[in-house]
């Protein structure tokens, strides 16, 4: 099993590197596989920590798009594995974002399936909205009115199993609503790189504190 380790802070100078540098080689002289990896972009301190200044591909190669995270990994002190981030933003300002469109024939076809697996179960209504996010699919479905929502709740195992979903999530019903969402695992998961978010409308209003 994998553990992830978050050191952050909202400022620099509290030694986040230092302490990413010294944990990292003490979990590995103790036998543990371990990989840090600097997602500090702007300022690559860790590599120079580690010895692994210079290194040709790095982490914003990785969110750039044009390697994978595999290549961006080198072997630091103490067997330490380590993904540098890169000196130069370049790379990262050409990270190139992946969207995979969705067609309308592609969502008839899930919505159809959807009634059809309800229906099975004796639920019947209709799907009047959809909302597909890079790892789910959310259908809102209006059951007709002699429908009990408990009865779609405690049916969210076996929709999985007919789906052939490795799970799925019912929220019945959506607050302020007169529908039940149903959350269903898209087949691709889509990558969303930061870049894309930062370069958002939202983000670009919001004020930040740092």
């Amino acid at each position: 099993m994998a553990i992830t380790i978050a050191i952050a802070s909202g400022k620099g100078g509290t030694g986040k590197t230092t302490i990413s540098a010294n944990l990292s080689v003490a979990l590995s002289k103790f036998g543990k596989d371990v990989i840090v990896l600097d997602a500090d972009i702007a300022m690559a301190n860790l590599e120079l920590v580690m010895g692994l200044d210079g290194k040709p591909i790095t982490l914003n190669d990785v969110l750039a798009g044009s390697a994978s995270v595999e290549q961006a990994i080198y072997e630091g002190p103490g067997g330490v594995k380590v993904v540098p981030a890169g000196v130069s933003l370049d790379s990262f300002k050409k990270a190139i974002v992946i969207k995979k469109d969705v067609t309308i024939t592609d969502k008839d076809k899930k919505v159809q399936l959807l009634l059809n697996k309800l229906k099975n179960f004796k639920i019947e209504g209709d799907v009047v909205r959809t909302y597909t996010g890079p790892v789910v699919t959310t259908f809102e479905f209006k059951p007709l009115a002699h429908v009990k929502v408990s009865k779609i709740l405690n049916l969210q195992d076996d929709l999985a199993m007919a789906l052939k979903a490795s799970t799925i999530r019912i929220q019945a019903p959506v607050p302020g609503k007169d529908v039940v969402g149903i959350e269903i695992p898209n087949n691709e998961i889509e990558t969303i790189y930061l870049r894309e978010i930062l370069e958002t409308d939202l983000f670009k209003t919001q004020k930040l504190l740092f």
